[in-house]
């Protein structure tokens, strides 16, 4: 099928229902699936687990790099993290009101993709030291509490005065930081930067993200491996990571 096709879902253009497809996991979609929720959109999770399962969205025309997370929703077919992320944003309108308040909310987003690398690779590596050298609080979290003290843009303890998309981003990514090194080490190495520590209460309690984080149903990481390696058709690694 061509690109245009491989945009398209077979859903309705109206219909309200919207489908995030990935596994069972936080991995790639999680930022995505905290913003719908930040925006108080209902939607389904479909873990996949088998490599057909995967192949039949492929064959669908349905990932137009055939790849996941997908995210079916308006009628289309949404690939690709960043554009999903931004489709989202703009739709709901968490990306600011003018081109510099969404040119923030894309910096703080962007940068939040490389402090969670490691926490991405954690469940596969097992590599604490990996995920601290990946979140640099020096770099990272340093320049958002910078961000969240230039009253310029940030007001109300957000980065532009409003619940956007950056929040949730870095919301995200803290979230996972704690989930991986245990809250006395996250209040340790957070304890720094007062502003970002705010603001990370704050978005928790923004549109629904609180329900959703409550409500998660994702699966341990040594299943989590196994279902990915699996539908990837990857040699099974030895089980490590126990969260």
């Amino acid at each position: 099928k061509g690109f245009e096709s491989s945009m398209m879902s077979d859903q309705k253009q109206n219909d309200s229902v919207v489908q995030v497809t990935y596994w069972a996991g936080r991995g790639r979609a999680e930022q995505t699936r905290l913003l719908l929720a930040a925006a108080g959109v209902k939607f389904e999770n479909r873990f996949i687990s088998t490599p057909q399962e995967l192949q039949d969205l492929r064959k669908a025309g349905k990932l137009a790099f055939g790849q996941i997370p997908l995210v079916e929703m308006d009628g289309l077919c949404l690939v690709q993290t960043g554009a999903q992320f931004r489709y989202i944003a703009d739709k709901y309108k968490l990306r600011g009101s003018n081109l510099k308040e969404s040119y923030i909310v894309d910096l703080v987003y962007e940068s939040t993709k490389d402090a969670r690398s490691g926490c991405i690779s954690f469940p596969f590596v097992d590599d604490m030291q990996k995920v601290l050298d990946a979140f640099r609080p020096e770099r990272f979290a340093k320049k958002w509490e910078e961000l969240l003290s230039d009253e310029t843009y940030a007001k109300n303890g957000f980065f532009i005065g409003a619940p956007s998309a950056a929040d949730v981003a870095v919301f995200e990514c803290l979230e996972f930081f704690e989930e991986i090194v245990g809250p006395q080490k996250f209040a340790e190495t957070l304890k720094p930067f007062p502003k970002l520590m705010e603001n990370y209460k704050l978005t928790r309690k923004v549109g629904d993200i609180e329900n959703f984080i409550k409500n998660r149903n994702y699966k341990p990481y040594d299943s989590y491996i196994v279902d990915v390696d699996s539908t990837l058709e990857r040699t099974p690694r030895p089980k490590k990571a126990s969260k």
